[in-house]
């Protein structure tokens, strides 16, 4: 077969030439009939030696790259083709300098048919060098997603509440929108030379646990020189990074091993680092911290992307110390309504307080009615084998538990004196875990483990109430959500020397050798942490929500346990419960408190001036004070009974009267009695007076207090108490 030959003169040499592009000419047996001086300055292959030759056998790459069908097509089809730069690279191999490094051009290849008369006579091959624009279009699209990373970072910086917070995004931009390999940031700890991982985006690698990299931390450590010596720190890991001795960007290129740190030239090896860019974070004119930036792309951190780089670094710089800032105005702010809050707080205990007084003063008269005439009826207007008198026994009870409850209200407000007098403390443990059987929901099981010989302590009943309630709610509310076992114990323990108070793992130290009553409060809640322990005790501090506790329950429960010279201690696990012990000195068996038994009431015949506003009370006192023997007037007024008192002061043997009345009080009315008749033995009686205590009341010149609710035979002691010292 004769190959039909194209004529050169088709194309003419000048103008092929001439032209800034590379220009093959095959005819249809694939051979090479042109090949242009374009061609033969980047291929370094002259025309005469390559004219003749197959491009297939010449540059079986072409083949190879599954190029050649283009060739065919277009000769066979006769199609145009036109090969992007972008998906081919290239047709022919032809190697440029770029950058100081020899690479393959980046090619804009057109095929297309030469026709002659309808037939296919040849194809021509036109290549024009597009590696300029190729990596003009790249550094655009990388200083585009540099900026894009840049404007994400600024809308974190708006947004960001802390500095860790701050940090960690900003590396997560860094990798997931810019297209670095990581970026992580060292900060320098005060006074010392530190640096440690603050914060950072690193890939998951299984050499390196938890994803961080420690050879990361030796290619920062660098100071500035004058600080050298001082830190201890080799004069050549100064020359590693000089970030911070310079205070300014520094770039390795990874790819010049002698620039490379021991410490990370493997890493960089296994990782295809190619380069590295340390920028420093600066607060108040110094060095804080190092952003570090690894990538894997060729010249990396140059030019307008570094310069890019180095602004979007003083900006971090400036919201960090912006934060830093916001976070010590914040934490003054949060001072500050702490201090308002426990204020606050304080105003409301006292405000309680104030409306508590004078609730118990009205509620101490009620009682004082219900228990006083139930007292006459039991006492003397019905037989004692009456069937009446166990239903008299248990209003009674509910009297005394009343009374017991305005105490307890007052002692909360500081509302109330307290006086200690020895005491089984069974009984009061009794009397809270039947009250809390009532009050905690099902979910909670109560156990006890009380000793039926009770343990006898000096304390005040009152507060060894309020004590045990609080430390068994606080139990109960750390199960309320999952339910749970209170376990109470009470018992006594000896701890009779001062090695074994000292050894026990409870830390009893304070303590003195001798006999304690143990209370033991377990619960099986959520527990504690070993940071929260500590702080249990202090005023205001709580764990619960807002709304569910004010801080002051332990804090009270402490105050209480050591104005008995006793001691708490508290153990606790996170997830399996806590466990608090009380251990308060117990009295010597010799000096326990033994049950009154019921004796002869006190009786009398003096004469007796009884003084009450509430006109309920006068009446009651008159009766209670006729069934026990004495002649008496009982009066609503403070000023009519001073009236009668002056004109007749030799008619009375005695005074009771109380305290709250409107016009004169019962202590301004005993100072007029007393200017009257200074001998005359005055009872002051009071439902509740924060201003009245028994140093007040005996400085005026009274001779004994005594609190409401009145019961005949306390009345009928402190009577005779009075009149018979006399």
């Amino acid at each position: 077969m004769v190959t039909h030959q194209i004529s050169a003169s088709f194309f003419g040499e000048t103008l092929t030439d001439s032209l800034g592009i590379g220009i093959i000419i095959l005819d249809t047996d694939y051979r090479i009939v042109r090949w242009n001086y374009w061609m033969e300055k980047h291929s370094s292959v002259k025309a005469q030696d390559i004219l003749g030759q197959h491009i297939f056998e010449i540059y079986p790459m072409i083949q190879e790259r599954d190029k050649a069908k283009y060739i065919i097509d277009c000769m066979e089809e006769k199609r145009s083709f036109l090969l992007s730069p972008i998906i081919h690279r290239y047709l022919i191999p032809l190697d440029i300098v770029k950058n100081d490094e020899r690479i393959q051009m980046y090619q804009n290849v057109s095929i297309f048919p030469v026709s002659e008369n309808g037939v296919v006579s040849g194809t021509v091959i036109v290549i024009k060098d597009l590696t300029e624009q190729v990596f003009y279009e790249a550094e655009i699209a990388r200083l585009n997603r540099v900026s894009k990373g840049i404007r994400d970072i600024n809308k974190l910086m708006i947004r960001a509440e802390t500095e860790k917070e701050l940090l960690e995004e900003t590396c997560d931009i860094l990798v997931r929108s810019v297209g670095y390999l990581f970026a992580w940031v060292g900060l320098i700890a005060e006074n010392a030379f530190q640096i440690r991982v603050s914060s950072g985006n690193f890939p998951d690698d299984p050499a390196h646990e938890n994803g961080t990299y420690p050879e990361c931390i030796g290619y920062c450590r660098a100071v500035q020189r004058e600080k050298a010596h001082e830190y201890g720190i080799p004069e050549t890991w100064m020359n590693t990074c000089p970030v911070i001795q310079t205070e300014k960007a520094h770039v390795i290129d990874c790819t010049k091993a002698p620039l490379l740190p021991a410490c990370c030239s493997e890493m960089a090896r296994k990782m295809e680092i190619q380069g590295i860019c340390a920028l420093p974070l600066a607060s108040g004119g110094k060095t804080i911290g190092i952003l570090h930036i690894f990538s894997q792309k060729k010249n990396p951190f140059y030019g307008e992307e570094l310069k890019l780089l180095e602004e979007f670094a003083s900006d971090i710089s400036f919201v960090m110390e912006m934060l830093k800032h916001r976070d010590q105005h914040r934490r003054t702010e949060a001072e500050k309504a702490q201090l308002q809050a426990q204020l606050h707080q304080s105003q409301k205990i006292e405000a309680l307080g104030t409306l508590a007084g004078g609730i118990a003063h009205d509620f101490n008269n009620i009682l004082g009615i219900i228990m006083g005439n139930t007292e006459i009826i039991q006492m003397f207007d019905l037989p004692k084998d009456s069937p009446v008198q166990s239903r008299l026994e248990d209003i009674l009870g509910a009297v005394y538990r009343a009374k017991d409850l305005v105490n307890q209200i007052l002692t909360f407000c500081h509302k109330t004196e307290h006086q200690k007098e020895p005491l089984l403390f069974n009984l009061i443990g009794k009397e809270v875990l039947k009250f809390l059987r009532a009050s905690l929901p099902a979910t909670i099981e109560i156990r006890q483990k009380i000793t039926n010989e009770g343990v006898s302590i000096l304390a005040d009943p009152t507060h060894m109430h309020q004590m045990l309630i609080n430390l068994c709610t606080n139990a109960a509310h750390a199960m309320k959500e999952k339910g749970g076992v209170l376990e109470v114990e009470i018992s006594e323990t000896d701890l009779q020397d001062t090695d074994t108070v000292c050894d026990m793992e409870l830390n009893l130290s304070n303590l003195r050798p001798g006999s304690y009553l143990r209370v033991m409060v377990r619960d099986t809640g959520h527990g504690m942490d070993p940071e929260t322990i500590p702080r249990i005790f202090d005023p205001y501090f709580t764990t619960k929500g807002v709304g569910e506790g004010t801080g002051l329950g332990l804090a009270l429960v402490h105050g209480i346990v050591m104005g008995h010279e006793g001691a708490i201690t508290v153990s606790s696990t996170l997830g399996s419960g806590t466990v608090f012990q009380v251990f308060i000195p117990a009295l010597p068996r010799q000096a326990e408190n033994k049950a009154d038994s019921p004796t002869q009431i006190s009786k009398g015949h003096e004469r007796v001036l009884f003084v009450d506003d509430e006109e309920s009370i006068a009446k009651l006192g008159k009766s209670m004070l006729t069934y026990l023997g004495y002649k008496s007037v009982s009066l609503t007024a403070s000023t009519e009974a001073l009236d009668m008192f002056r004109s007749q002061p030799d008619a009375f043997d005695l005074v009771i009267t109380d305290q709250t009345m409107p016009h004169m009080t019962g202590h301004q009315l005993s100072r007029e009695l007393l200017r009257i008749r200074p001998d005359i033995p005055i009872i002051l009686c009071t439902g509740f007076s924060e201003k009245i205590s028994k140093e007040t009341f005996a400085e005026t010149g009274i001779r004994e207090l005594i609190h409401k609710p009145l019961g005949i035979r306390a009345l009928a002691e402190a009577i005779r108490e009075v009149l018979d010292k006399d």
